[in-house]
């Protein structure tokens, strides 16, 4: 290297990079890590431009090159006739090659192409154009990724987005600048602009406060600002602080956790529900059921309640006794707003919301059972799925203000001679077809007009161990999956037949034991299991797994507690400690997955060049069949997340 004071770093193309020094242009071998070549502009200041292929031009105060791979050299182009105070904030180049410069004092944006950058010199022809970009003139320009910040004569402060071709006022800025001194770059970071200045420190001028300032980290003196959009990070170089990162707090969910809620309370979520009011609904595992009213708003103890066949209590004034009342289901009734709470005795209970309390059906079906499921087939017939009793169908006596069961019937269901009582979910197909999950057989096809049934083992058909089912989610009409313990299970359905297809580690997913599974409003699968929350995209077949990161403070989720609300499509998924949910517009934001960088190889124990096991393409390493001992370091290279689990396959 010709100087060790570097001033900037452009890609030169594949493996190659522009280093920039008070000296001159090094060109950089990453392969080799060393230099190639050097050049030298005598006598002018210039900068290196370059975009991601490696497209090269070199903008002076008095001249114009471009790097010709050709002829492996920078060639002029022309002459510059534009007056450039900043030369490194002045221009940026597009994803075609094309240098779009924006001058001091005017009120134009020039513009420079080439039909090519790869041939002889004598082939290569230059394009000259511009188009205006503001009323007043410039004063200061701000250029990085894709976005022009600029300052007209007048203190106004404008983004201009290069890609929609839109501009926007952010403020005044003259007081600003009497204030602080001058700024070294501006640049928008989330829905605020931060400017960087000379005196040292962070402006963040805040969107939601009208752009208003707030001085940040006046202890850094800052050189250059880097914002990887990918991930949403702020890389600042400074003097002294070394590469300073920052970051906005961006939850994905929120967090609603129990013992938040009251101290009391030391069940798991089972069921959850909401209504039309906005009333989040939560059946825990012991501890009853809790009423959150408008959930989606801040909220203290004293407007919580927790309700159980004894009657209606304020939260804050629980107290766990020697009853136990877990509530495994919650379901909206089809004609009313109250709804059916499925717990764990040989009683129904529903909640009115006319006598605000939990009242029991009358009669009784005369089995401990657990309800984890319920198809209200008309106002008084009801088919529970349970874990104890198998499937049951209820008649009810609905003439008085109370309902009470005048009959009840178990359909009994074999497999393999073995009766299936223990079932954890249901999905009806249409209005005569219960798809049943069961603990440890399979599924099972029920029809409630024949009372015919059918049951499929998924242990049989895919060799794997999932007939251990916990929760079902419908994907389409003829589409569902299932959630096991081991593994995701879809399931298309074919008139009386099945086609499932496995999705387990092999496939990506990091942990294959599905307690709750939901489908939001984008085809997204949102799975709860033992060991993090999975999103999971069956169009893609790709999955992210969240343990504890992205703000969420959930590790393991429960059977039972997975349910998207009708009214907003929020996602809720329900755990050991508490549930978490997230709004549709969260849910569909996408993740960042990162590349998997080979760092070293080595081969019979000895270090290599890995650069040379390289495949053309780039995307494989090669090794003869007589290099057969070797090991690999590698890394994911995410800023955010450190907690990355890997895995491999040898095909």
């Amino acid at each position: 290297m010709d100087n060790n004071i570097i001033s900037r770093i452009q890609v030169a193309g594949n493996d190659k990079l522009w280093v920039q020094s008070f000296l001159g242009i090094n060109l950089f071998s990453t392969d080799s890590l060393s230099v190639i070549d050097n050049y030298i502009f005598p006598n002018e200041e210039t900068i290196v431009y370059s975009n991601r292929k490696g497209d090269s031009w070199v903008l002076g105060k008095r001249n114009l090159y471009y790097y010709n791979t050709y002829h492996q050299c920078f060639i002029k182009a022309d002459s510059v006739k534009m007056h450039l105070d900043n030369l490194a904030q002045c221009a940026f180049v597009d994803d075609k090659g094309g240098l779009h410069v924006v001058p001091a004092n005017d009120t134009q944006m020039y513009h420079f192409s080439l039909n090519t950058f790869s041939s002889d010199s004598l082939q290569v022809h230059m394009q000259v154009a511009s188009s205006p970009l503001h009323s007043k003139h410039i004063k200061n320009t701000f250029i990085q990724g894709g976005v022009i910040g600029f300052i007209d004569e007048a203190y106004d402060l404008y983004l201009y987005d290069v890609s929609k071709k839109s501009k926007m006022y952010i403020r005044n800025v003259r007081e600003l600048y009497t204030k602080y001194g001058n700024f070294i770059d501006v640049f928008p970071f989330y829905d605020d602009i931060l400017v960087t200045l000379h005196t040292g420190g962070v402006l963040r001028l805040m969107a939601s406060q009208q752009y208003a300032e707030d001085l940040m980290r006046v202890d850094l003196r800052i050189f250059s600002a880097y914002t990887d959009n990918q991930q949403g990070i702020l890389w600042l170089g400074t003097d002294g602080n070394g590469v300073v990162k920052f970051t906005k707090k961006n939850a994905l969910v929120t967090n609603l956790l129990l013992n938040h809620l009251s101290p009391a309370i030391s069940g798991q979520v089972r069921g959850i529900m909401t209504d039309r009011y906005g009333t989040l609904w939560i059946g825990t595992k012991g501890d009853g059921l809790i009423c959150i009213p408008d959930y989606q708003k801040d909220f203290d103890g004293k407007s919580l309640f927790i309700y159980s066949p004894k009657g209606k209590l304020p939260l804050a004034n629980y107290m766990r006794g020697p009853n136990f009342y877990p509530v495994f289901l919650l379901k909206k009734k089809n004609n009313s707003d109250d709804f059916w709470v499925g717990m764990s005795d040989s009683l129904l209970y529903y909640y009115s919301y006319q006598e605000d309390r939990l009242i029991q059906v009358q009669g009784s079906i005369h089995r401990s059972t657990e309800i984890h499921g319920i198809y209200e087939e008309n106002d008084s017939t009801l088919w529970l799925a349970t874990m104890g009793s198998g499937l049951l169908r209820v008649t009810l006596d609905v003439s008085s203000r109370i309902p009470r069961i005048r009959k009840f019937r178990c359909f009994r269901c074999f497999s393999e001679q073995k009766e299936i009582v223990e079932y954890s979910s249901l999905w009806v197909q249409g209005d005569s077809l219960l798809w049943l999950g069961s603990r440890g057989q399979g599924l099972v096809r029920f029809d409630i007009k024949n009372h015919e049934y059918q049951v499929y083992s998924l242990r049989e058909k895919l060799g794997k161990a999932v007939d251990d089912i916990l929760c079902l989610c419908e994907y389409g009409k003829n589409h569902f999956f299932a959630g096991t313990t081991a593994g995701l299970v879809s399931v298309n359905i074919d008139g009386r037949n099945i086609i499932p297809s496995y999705i387990g580690r092999e496939q990506g997913l990091v942990n294959e034991m599905i307690h709750g599974l939901v489908k939001d409003e984008a085809g997204i699968l949102w799975m709860g299991t033992n060991k993090g929350m999975i999103k999971y995209d069956p169009v893609s077949e790709g999955s992210y797994t969240y343990y504890y990161s992205k703000g969420i403070e959930i590790g393991e989720f429960s059977d039972d507690s997975y349910y998207r609300s009708p009214y907003n499509g929020d996602i809720f998924l329900g755990g050991v400690n508490g549930l978490l949910y997230m709004d549709a517009h969260q849910s569909s934001i996408p993740e960042y997955y990162p590349e998997l960088i080979l760092r070293r190889l080595m081969i019979d124990r000895e270090e290599v060049n890995i650069n040379k096991y390289y495949s053309s393409d780039k995307k494989a390493i090669c090794l003869s069949e007589e290099k057969n001992t070797f090991s690999l370091q590698f890394v994911a290279l995410d800023y955010l997340n450190s907690d990355i689990e890997y895995s491999y396959i040898l095909t």
